[in-house]
């Protein structure tokens, strides 16, 4: 309702107003505050508005750059985590085949202490 309302008084639709919003108390009030603005006053409010509206345009771009970030940082990770376990599994099983310890390190780019633990 508010939504509807404050769209007609921006737009200087003070005749299209609805009924509905006419009988409301609260946008009853609101509007013959509006009516009672000097231009100025009115000018103040949309440039205060238009700043808010900035800010709040701002936050959001921000916050979304940072969940896009943790989205990256996330992949990352799972990658690098994705990709240990599987030179894990390759090193317990060439170990279990019997292969050398510093051929197994050479070809998984694991430590041979990461080997010896398996």
């Amino acid at each position: 309702m508010w939504q509807s309302f404050l769209t007609s008084i921006n737009a200087g639709e003070n005749s299209h107003i609805s009924d509905e919003l006419l009988e409301n108390d609260d946008t009853k009030e609101a509007l013959e505050i509006c009516q009672d603005l000097t231009e100025e006053e009115r000018r103040a409010y949309d440039s205060f508005w238009d700043l808010e509206s900035l800010y709040i345009d701002r936050e959001n771009t921000v916050k979304e750059m940072g969940r896009e970030q943790g989205r990256a940082e996330g992949e990352k990770l799972g990658i690098e985590k994705g990709e240990k376990q599987k030179a894990l599994t390759i090193a317990r099983n060439l170990k279990a085949a019997g292969l050398n310890i510093d051929f197994i390190a050479q070809n998984t780019c694991l430590t041979k202490e990461e080997i010896l633990k398996l």
